[in-house]
This record gives C-alpha cells, sequence and structure tokens, in this order.
C-alpha cells in the first residue's frame, strides 16, 4: 500500500490522496471557527438587545418575554436535528415549550423564586422526555430521543434566564464599579466559552457528515418502514446533512448565552 492510501485509510475514506485529506481537515477546520464567530456576534447581539430593551424599559421591557420565545423558536428550527435524532420535532418543541415555560416563571414568580422554578421545569422536562419517549409507536433509538430532548429543552430553559433583566430593573441594578467590570469580564469570557463550544460542536459534525455518517440510523431512500415515512427521513437527514452549518448551529448560541444572566443572578444570592 502506497503512502498515499495509507494516509487514506487513516483518514477514514479509502484511496483518498493525502493532498485531498489536508484540504478536507481544512475545510472543516475553517467550518468549525466561522461558527464561533458567528456563536460570538449572536451571544453580543443578545447582550446589547437586551440590555437596549432594559433601558428604555416600559413598553419594550414587555416585549421580552415574546422576543425571548422568539429567539428559541428561529434557534431551534435552524439547529439540524435531524442529524442526531429520529425525533426532531419533539426536540424542537421541547426547546420552545420550556423557553416559555421559564418566561412564564419568571413572570409570576418572585425574585428569590426563580432558581427553584427553573429546577423544578429542569425536572419535569426529563419526566416529560421519558413518558414521551415510552408513549412512542416505534420505541428505536431511546438514548438518541431522548439525549436530544433533554439537550434542546435544557438550551430553552437557559434562554429564559434573559428574564432576570425584569428583577434587575426592578432592583435598580446598584452595584458597585469593581462588581460592574467583575461581571462584564465574566460575560465576556462565557460569550468566549459558548462561541468556543458551539463551535467545536460543529466542526465535529461538518467531519462526521464528510464521514457520510451521521448520529441517526435513517433509513435508505426507497426502504420501507411500519409507517411509510423512511423516504421523508431520508430525505430530512440527508437535507440537514447538505446545508451550511454556520448559522444553524450559532443559533444555539442564542440559547445558551442566556444562562451568563442567569449565573449573575442566582450568584448574587450567594454574595
Amino acid at each position: 500500500m502506497s503512502k498515499e492510501q495509507a494516509a487514506g485509510v487513516q483518514g477514514g475514506n479509502v484511496g483518498e490522496s493525502g493532498a485531498a485529506r489536508s484540504a478536507r481537515v481544512a475545510g472543516v477546520r475553517v467550518a468549525g471557527v466561522r461558527v464561533a464567530g458567528a456563536s460570538a456576534v449572536v451571544c453580543a447581539l443578545m447582550f446589547f438587545l437586551i440590555a437596549s430593551m432594559w433601558h428604555v424599559g416600559g413598553v419594550l421591557l414587555y416585549a421580552l418575554p415574546v422576543f425571548i420565545v422568539a429567539v428559541a423558536g428561529v434557534a431551534a428550527w435552524l439547529f439540524p436535528a435531524e442529524l442526531y435524532t429520529p425525533t426532531p420535532h419533539a426536540s424542537r418543541i421541547a426547546a420552545v415549550a420550556m423557553s416559555l415555560a421559564g418566561v412564564i416563571a419568571a413572570l409570576i414568580a418572585a425574585e428569590q423564586h426563580f432558581g427553584a422554578a427553573l429546577f423544578m421545569l429542569m425536572s419535569a422536562l426529563i419526566a416529560g422526555g421519558f413518558l414521551f419517549e415510552m408513549l412512542r409507536k416505534e420505541r428505536t433509538q431511546l438514548i438518541e430521543s431522548l439525549a436530544n430532548i433533554i439537550l434542546m429543552g435544557t438550551l430553552g430553559l437557559a434562554s429564559s434566564g434573559w428574564m432576570v433583566a425584569r428583577f434587575a430593573r426592578a432592583a435598580g441594578l446598584a452595584i458597585s464599579t469593581t462588581a460592574f467590570v467583575a461581571i462584564i469580564a465574566f460575560i465576556v469570557i462565557g460569550i468566549l466559552c459558548i462561541s468556543l463550544s458551539v463551535g467545536a460542536w460543529s466542526r465535529d459534525a461538518v467531519r462526521a457528515s464528510q464521514a457520510g455518517g451521521s448520529g441517526v440510523k435513517a433509513p435508505q431512500a426507497g426502504e420501507q418502514s411500519s409507517d411509510g415515512k423512511a423516504n421523508e427521513a431520508s430525505q430530512q437527514t440527508e437535507e440537514a446533512r447538505n446545508l451550511s452549518p454556520v448559522w444553524r448551529y450559532a443559533g444555539l448560541a442564542a440559547m445558551l448565552s442566556g444562562i451568563l444572566p442567569l449565573m449573575i443572578f442566582l450568584i448574587s444570592f450567594i454574595v
């Protein structure tokens, strides 16, 4: 076996030349960097928009719940869940439902009870995920399906963390200069961590896509199943694999960014 063939086998594609493999690896790396950059922009944009609503107050602050749920809905719709779970619609519904539930909890719960409300909603998400799996007609790939329902639901719940702006305005946000600088540093580090995490995730997805695989064992085109939807599932998986991952993954950063103000809010009860 030649060196080029050996390189191809090591890269997962028999017969792939060293130059082709290098180009493929470079493409995967560039895709991850682009998603990381887009995720950082999305996180910063969320902070800017929420801060604008907080500063203006009044009617705009009441639009905050609608804005948060809408962002969660768009992000869940963009995310290529077909690559990871046989129940992509359930994952998207979980994200929007938990975002809505978290927003409602923030509206009706007292400030000191918001954290407890989120914990209860997280417990309900896990219980609901198990119940959904038990009620499925074809209980295949249970782990993949349940994991993605909990993942997307958790991200939706994290997005409701932006509702602490309501509590912050009510409290007047009286903080010292040192605390303000510490919060800004925490936010910057948090944005970097989120963008790097989402970028790494998308990079792995692109690598798996180029290798011709995914987390879902989708039926081949023309293959029949008991519910008659094999072709549709295969087509959805292929479409999700071929679309650009930049904004499809960066949307997750918009939901995940809500965990930063939420953590600042929860820590304020400790210190």
